[in-house]
């Protein structure tokens, strides 16, 4: 504080000097972490002079002479625009701008005839600091800072432009931006907000997808007591923004100011800052972590001179531009500060881009019903080679669509329409126990190449609703002709659980594949089931050498449940291991069956197993994710991967997708000398994650060598080659307990987690939808009680529609077809040549993969009866 007790306002980065706290003076600390700290230290003593000149900016006696007022005032007047009238000088132009530059006060709300009424405190709706100029290049060239003003504290911006904009365009949106509001035409009741919590984001006219994603930024925005306005100069007027008529303003920044417009528009870091009444005209990138403080030998020139207009303080800009002593031009190279004008924290390498949001198609007629939510997508050809899709809806309704005419060519209810059930809530998520379509699964009608026949199944038990639960009959696989006429069914009839009742599990997983039948000494095509149900096994700790078959299918019914695909229903033996609830199945053909499990109860990562199509019902390997032998609960598990949201297999390869959609792990099957195991190669984030609750986040699909993912928060759908990702070097190869590495994945920059995206540089293709597939519901605001004020107004989401991300996929050669929650179904661009399938041309669709989001607590899972387990019980009774 100085004698006058007008307070100084220091940033917690900024160096400290005698000539801000000469010994004896006192300082306040003032910081607010839910509760407001202040600190009064007093300088007790201060360092001898020689170390204290080590921390002062200006020691020269060439910048002693420059920081002489009358030199700095004598340059400034020999700039040739400071004799221009006053009409034609820049404040006149752009008055409101001018005024905040300087430290004046400027109204947020002011009527048009001039009265105040503007609830902010004149003293606190200040500046703290400006910075103009590209003063920093962080992730790629667009995201280069040009201009930012910090509110009087520091601590929060007030207007920021993230990327470089012709000056006079920007002048003219940053006028816009400060130009006070009438309070009686208010939409964005800016009454409520401080004047450091309103902050001003100015885009460039040309830039579509930048100011797309500051709305969607703007739309996720839930911070406390902030509100955040997008200007920008358009001819087009929106109702979601501050946009500005599009005139040419009668003021050449080009003309006025020719050096500094040419060093503001040389694409180098030439930029200067205004703060506490001090001006630094600077050379190269920002330093610190805004990018926003230099170091000494940044400095072109430093001014104390006190200005009286933005005018002014131009002129100092346009008389500092000299290095050396020698007049700095736009085109000169400066080796110490030029050399490297590339981001300093790079991004993602984008992936091939598939396709413009505006250029995807919407198949279905918009309905917004979430009855129709969209439960299951399958691609496939009919006899005359037109592309079919199939979709399951969650009203039990099963419709066949024309892909190349964008039309439906039947609807039918083949499931009861459980969406009006009492027990179930309207909500996103019921996709994880849908009543209607659960599953699709298109297979060819004998060995015919053109014929096909769909398979499907459901969650609701069979019998509902007519017959009460406990008197349900066994889930089945239904299977219909292309026409939708009813063909054959399979019962997964699977014996009683151990409590005695019938167990009757849900479907979780249906995929097909050959195996052979020792019997017949012949492969046959087999349809196997994974069932959401455990069963209590003999325990054979991961290690198969003396695995015996008939030991196993004795002691009682298995969890996967195969059967001879084109008998009238016919099952086989099924396979039984683990005590995990099935999650997914995978097939790598004519040799393996990959089953994926899930843990009783709170759904952690169970297991995977290997299982031989050339033995069915023998397990080869098996990777754990879960180690029930550590005592502490919270280190039994063995993975980062929670839950997977599906599989894609290419050969030995495998790339899973987690439940959000938003990790993927790359596995690959190493068959050494006739002894395959599972090699765990790593993990890669896609950066999806959106949520800690719920159970659905995430799709995969899976077509050739190429997968999909999505999740239903974000518009964007990432494709990957599944035989790429096993060695790619941005795959993480650390595994272990998810705990390790909670603290890593929290942070939300790139600097503090650079694996955060690593993902998308392995992704091979990426896409955006448009959101609800281009059909928005028509949502009203959610009125904030009045505790909440400040907080912005959210879009009433109880409508259960989520976020309008794609819920399913399907992809097939040049085809890939996203469904969303409100019933639309869209398709992107055609793909290009090089993401077409290789090598299978059936018309098998969803054949070789398939996921379930069963949830593992509140869904009824029965642990099948185990015979082995009841006579070692008897034995023990009669001890």
């Amino acid at each position: 504080c100085n004698e006058d007790l007008e307070e100084e306002v220091i940033f917690c980065h900024e160096k400290l000097s005698t000539e801000w706290l000469p010994q004896g003076s006192v300082m306040t600390v003032t910081y607010d972490y839910g509760s407001t700290t202040t600190l009064f230290l007093k300088v007790v003593k201060t360092r001898p002079t020689a170390v204290q000149r080590g921390l002062q900016y200006l020691t020269s006696s060439e910048e002693a002479t420059n920081n002489n007022p009358s030199k700095q005032e004598e340059d400034m007047k020999a700039v040739p625009a400071h004799k221009l009238p006053k009409d034609q000088q820049i404040d006149t132009h752009f008055p409101h701008l001018s005024n905040i530059v300087v430290g004046k006060y400027v109204p947020v709300l002011q009527r048009k005839q001039g009265s105040m009424e503007d609830p902010h405190d004149s003293s606190g709706s200040r500046i703290g600091s400006i910075g103009f100029g590209k003063s920093a290049c962080v992730r790629d060239e667009k995201n280069a800072p040009f201009l930012f003003m910090e509110g009087r504290t520091l601590c929060n911006d007030v207007l920021f432009c993230p990327t470089v904009i012709e000056p006079n365009e920007l002048l003219q949106v940053a006028e816009q931006a400060w130009t006070p509001r009438d309070p009686d035409h208010d939409p964005d009741k800016l009454k409520q907000y401080r004047f450091d919590g309103i902050v001003r984001l100015l885009a460039p006219s040309d830039d579509d997808e930048l100011y797309q994603m500051l709305e969607e930024n703007q739309r996720h925005d839930y911070g406390f007591e902030s509100k955040a306005l997008i200007y920008r100069l358009s001819s087009s007027p929106s109702s979601s923004s501050r946009n500005i008529s599009n005139k040419s303003a009668s003021f050449d920044f080009q003309a006025v100011f020719p050096k500094t417009y040419g060093m503001l528009t040389n694409q180098k870091f030439r930029w200067f800052q205004y703060k506490k009444g001090v001006l630094h005209v600077i050379c190269g990138r920002g330093v610190g972590h805004k990018h926003r403080d230099f170091e000494h030998k940044q400095v072109l020139k430093r001014w104390t001179y006190k200005f009286e207009s933005f005018h002014e303080l131009l002129c100092a800009v346009e008389a500092s531009w000299i290095w050396n002593g020698t007049e700095l031009t736009a085109d000169m190279f400066l080796p110490q500060f030029d050399s490297d004008l590339g981001p300093s924290h790079p991004g993602p390498t984008q992936p091939f881009s598939l396709g413009t949001t505006e250029k995807c198609v919407m198949i279905s007629q918009p309905c917004n019903q979430l009855k129709k939510l969209v439960t299951a997508l399958a691609i496939t050809e009919d006899k005359e080679g037109k592309t079919i899709l199939y979709s399951g809806h969650d009203d039990g309704t099963l419709a066949k669509w024309s892909l190349e005419d964008n039309i439906q060519l039947w609807s039918k209810q083949i499931y009861i329409d459980g969406t009006n059930d009492s027990c179930r809530s309207p909500s996103v998520w019921g996709v994880n126990d849908t009543m209607g379509v659960a599953g699709i699964v298109i297979r060819p009608v004998g060995k015919s190449k053109t014929n096909h026949c769909i398979y499907t199944w459901t969650h609701a038990y069979e019998g509902y609703p007519d017959k009460d639960f406990e008197d349900r009959e066994a889930s089945k696989v239904k299977c219909w002709q292309s026409d939708g006429t009813y063909k054959r069914s399979y019962s997964c009839d699977v014996g009683d659980a151990d409590d005695g009742t019938v167990a009757h599990p849900s479907i979780a997983a249906v995929v097909f594949c050959d195996l052979f039948m020792e019997d017949r000494n012949m492969w046959v095509d087999s349809m196997v089931v994974g069932l959401h149900c455990a069963s209590n096994s003999l325990d054979w700790e991961g290690d198969y050498s003396q695995f015996d078959l008939d030991d196993a299918q004795e002691s009682g019914e298995g969890n996967i449940l195969p059967f001879y695909e084109h008998s009238n229903g016919k099952r086989m033996e099924t396979w039984r291991d683990s005590l995990g609830l099935i999650s997914s199945l995978a097939v790598i053909p004519q040799k393996y069956v990959l089953s994926f499990s899930i843990q009783l109860g709170h759904g952690s990562s169970d297991a995977m197993v290997l299982w031989s199509c050339e033995e069915p019902g023998v397990p080869l390997c098996r990777h754990d994710f879960w180690d029930p032998s550590i005592r502490n609960p919270l280190k039994q598990s063995l993975s980062r991967l929670y839950g997977v949201a599906g599989i894609s297999v290419w050969g030995t390869d495998i790339i899973m997708a987690d439940n959000e959609g938003d990790r993927i792990a790359a596995v690959v099957v190493e068959d050494e000398e006739g002894n395959p195991c599972l090699g765990l190669k790593g993990y890669a984030s896609i950066g999806n994650k959106c949520r800690e609750d719920g159970g659905f986040h995430g799709r995969m699909a899976m077509s050739g060598p190429h997968a999909i993912v999505a999740n239903q928060s974000f518009p964007d759908v990432w494709m990957f080659h599944t035989q790429e990702c096993r060695d790619h070097p941005k795959l993480d190869g650390r595994d272990g307990n998810e705990h390790k590495f909670y603290a890593e994945e929290q942070r939300s920059s790139e600097e503090g987690n650079p694996r955060k995206y690593a993902g998308r540089e392995i992704a091979v293709g990426h896409i955006s939808f448009p959101l609800w597939g281009g059909n928005k519901p028509n949502r009203k605001k959610r009125k904030n009680p009045p505790y909440m004020i400040g907080f912005l107004e959210r879009d009433d989401d109880a409508d259960g529609f989520g976020e309008g991300g794609p819920i399913v996929l399907a992809i097939r050669g040049k085809w890939l077809v996203a469904g969303f929650s409100n019933g639309t179904i869209a398709r992107a661009p055609y793909l290009p040549s090089q993401f077409l399938e290789q090598g299978d041309d059936s018309v098998s669709a969803n054949h070789l993969a398939s996921s379930s989001h069963l949830p593992s607590d509140v869904w009824f899972h029965p642990i099948l009866e185990c015979n082995g387990m009841h006579e070692d019980d008897e034995d023990d009774e009669n001890e």
